[in-house]
């Protein structure tokens, strides 16, 4: 008897999730023994890039020139505010240590 199917299930954005998680978790140390060489071969991997890898001040000014100016405003507006809150979160944090046990400082 075959197998017939009445229902198969479409890939989702969570399909190859496991693959994924181990490909990010094992990068940097990948990159880290490999070097350039080893983070070339992910971009050509993974994104189908074989370009340069560091852009001249020329070629990043060409690229902000081809964003949207509404889009600029809103990148800087998230930008200021992710900054700010952060700033202010740093502020609020001050150094500390306790004795957890005998002998052991935690801070």
């Amino acid at each position: 008897m075959t197998i017939e199917y009445l229902k198969k299930a479409e890939k989702t954005a969570a399909t190859g999730e496991d693959d994924t998680r181990r490909i990010v978790a094992d990068m940097p140390g990948a990159i880290e023994a490999g070097g350039e060489e080893r983070a070339r071969a992910y971009a050509r991997d993974l994104d189908g890039w074989n370009g340069d890898i560091v852009m001249s001040d020329a070629e990043i000014e060409a690229a902000i020139a081809q964003v949207p100016e509404q889009a600029r405003r809103d990148i800087e507006f998230s930008r200021a505010r992710v900054k700010s809150f952060a700033e202010a979160q740093l502020a609020s944090m001050q150094e500390f240590d306790t004795g957890v046990s005998p002998g052991l400082v935690c801070g």
